[in-house]
């Protein structure tokens, strides 16, 4: 098969694979992937387009099938990314963000204009990552009954990222990162039929490893913004000996390895020709030790440099809110933790088509480490007058922790089918509370998570499908969820950013969470015509709707998203056959719909939010040839 296609934005894409007889018993599938497009968000100030798409893929398997009880396939894939990425729109702006557009000779700030920014030329977004992985399937029936099935897999990614990080028109903030990411895993089941028992045995382990390098330094500009920013208390003289560029956080090292292992069973009992059974069990241990490992300082503000983890007091005189990229205490800290998870549920039939179920699950999520140089300040606090962590070495290690989130869910619903099994109608109602809910929030630097407290969800959903008649079919979604935060008192999502123009930031308690609209609807239609003995004409619409949302963790009305409605099409013509071909015109987005993914509060720019849009109307022809 062969696949090609073209679109706006400069998009090019490819695809291809090929099923090679190697012996009787043996095959192997090649397949490959390309995709390039332009970004959509022009800067206005360099010309330059983000949010670009630079995207290969290989992947190879060999299949070994030597008799009718042995199967065996191995998996190598690897891609590769090389693009520019991640960039922000301003939503709303500050004095802060004036003051340093001023910085820089003829920027305007693209306010309230769709895909538009503004960055420091010469400060480019860079997203590179490589993902290699292996793997190995072995399958072995071991009766008629009893299955043996073992999965062994290898996984390492490196990425590089680069980002101007003050996400504005003045050199203020630097970012670039590195991270490599080995993994390795094996699972092994048993699973068979014993009366009227379908049995499921396992167990799985897993080891991985973490370096992430990060520095963020200060740029050509960030004197003369911190002189301006302080009303001349600062001179200019004074900032350059303070923030020099190419100082702050000169580096900074985390590492993390960890290992976890589990043992596990489900089940299903046919008590009755129409009543069944299902009961699943799994326990599970995670063992981490991570933190960070280095943390260099060279910045003046500070009290002189370089430091390595946290150093001395930084200079007699200067404000607090002045003293940028201070020391960080490194870090240890170590978490061994064991929790039983399960399903239990009944399932009885109502008719041959409609079943019913009830269900009840018990849920975990591991607990971890912040790889975040603020982990431990933003749970310690600095001291206002030294601008160093506050707490002694052990609090430090236990401020970069969050905890093991765990959930309760309960379901009913009901699966059915009518009319001859062409109109199938599933439902189901849900109720789950999360205890110390992992909040995983980007505050405009890097993404940290808090255990933020109790979150409950409930609500419904109907979805399923209809064909109404020969080349005519419909799909359809609709869910309905209530996803609030807990009654505590304390609940506060912290820090605040109450600074002008923004309205103050609300306790979280009870309140809707953020990117959880209460209404989200789908539909989907496909219809196809015979124009010729094998040539068929399709169309294909597909449309999705959600209510509005706030797409910030803190919840600050600032950052809410309107209701979306996002419509996605295809039109072509198809030939049948195992040599058939396709050609097809397609677009996404067809209104060109804006809408925020995430919004928060601008980096080093108290008052102003930015945000990263959503991708607006792409669309395309693409041909696919198949031999």
């Amino acid at each position: 098969m062969v696949k090609a296609g073209i679109g706006n934005y400069n998009d090019r894409e490819l695809e291809g694979m090929i099923n090679l007889p190697i012996a009787q018993d043996l095959a192997l599938r090649v397949s490959g992937a390309y995709q390039r497009r332009d970004g959509f968000i022009k800067d206005v100030r360099t010309h330059d387009r983000h949010q670009s798409l630079d995207r290969v893929l290989y992947r190879g398997m060999l299949l070994w099938e030597p008799t009718d009880k042995l199967s065996w396939r191995g998996t190598v894939d690897y891609s590769e990314k090389n693009e520019d990425c991640c960039v922000a729109d301003y939503r709303i702006v500050g004095a802060a963000t004036a003051l340093q557009t001023s910085l820089a000779p003829g920027a305007v700030i693209p306010l309230n204009t769709k895909y538009r920014s503004i960055s420091t030329p010469g400060r480019p977004y860079i997203e590179n990552t490589d993902d290699l992985g292996f793997s190995s399937h072995l399958k072995i029936d071991l009766t008629d009954d009893i299955t043996f099935k073992s999965i062994l897999a290898h996984r390492k990614f490196d990425g590089h990222n680069a980002v101007d990080a003050d996400f504005g028109a003045a050199d203020i903030l630097y970012q670039v990162s590195d991270v490599t990411q080995d993994l390795n895993s094996a699972e092994t089941t048993l699973n068979g039929r014993w009366g009227k028992l379908d049995w499921l045995v396992g167990a799985y382990y897993s080891d991985e490893s973490i370096d992430y390098r990060l520095a963020t330094t200060y740029g050509a500009d960030v004197k003369t913004f911190v002189s301006a920013l302080s009303g001349g208390a600062i001179s200019p003289a004074t900032a350059a000996a303070l923030y020099p560029t190419g100082g702050g956080n000169t580096g900074s090292a985390f590492s993390q390895d960890s290992s976890s292992y589990s043992f596990f069973t489900h089940n299903q009992f046919q008590l009755t020709d129409r009543l069944g059974a299902v009961v699943g069990v799994r326990y599970n241990h995670e063992k981490k030790n991570g933190g960070l490992d280095s943390y260099s300082t060279n910045s003046p503000s500070c009290g002189g440099g370089p430091f390595n983890g946290q150093g001395a007091a930084p200079p007699p005189g200067l404000p607090g809110a002045f003293r940028v990229l201070c020391p960080r205490p490194t870090s240890r800290s170590d978490i061994s933790e064991s929790a039983t998870t399960g399903t239990a549920g009944l399932n009885y039939k109502l008719a041959d088509d409609i079943m019913a179920y009830v269900s009840y699950s018990h849920g975990y999520k591991a607990g971890g480490f912040n790889l975040d140089r603020d982990a431990a300040a933003s749970v310690l606090g600095i001291n206002p007058a030294s601008g160093l962590v506050t707490g002694t070495q052990a609090q430090v290690n236990e401020a970069v922790k969050f905890k093991p989130e765990f959930s309760n869910s309960y379901e009913f619903g009901v699966r059915s089918q009518f009319l001859d099994r062409r109109l199938t109608v599933n439902a189901t109602y849900f109720h789950t509370t999360y205890d110390d809910f992992q909040l995983n929030n980007f505050n405009g630097i890097a993404f940290s998570i808090v255990n933020a407290g109790t979150v409950k969800t409930h609500g419904f959903e109907v979805e399923g499908s209809w064909q109404a008649a020969e080349g005519l079919s419909f799909t359809y979604g609709v869910s309905h969820v209530i996803a609030k935060w807990g009654d505590e008192p304390a609940l506060q999502f912290d820090p605040p950013d109450n600074a002008a123009p923004l309205p103050p930031n609300l306790p979280l308690a009870g309140r809707t969470l953020n990117n959880s609209p209460k209404w989200s609807i789908s539909s989907g239609m496909h219809y196809e015509h015979g124009v010729r003995e094998t040539m068929k004409a399709f169309i294909d619409l597909g449309a999705s709707y959600r209510t509005s949302l706030i797409a910030g963790a803190n919840l600050n009305a600032a950052k809410a998203q309107g209701d979306t409605l996002l419509v996605n099409g295809r039109i072509g013509l198809f030939t049948t056959g195992e040599d058939g071909w396709e050609v097809a015109l397609w677009g996404s987005n067809l209104t060109n719909a804006y809408y925020r993914v995430v919004a928060f509060d601008s980096l080093f720019q108290n008052g102003s939010i930015s945000e990263f849009p959503g991708t607006p109307r792409t669309y395309g022809v693409t041909f696919r040839k198949a031999f």
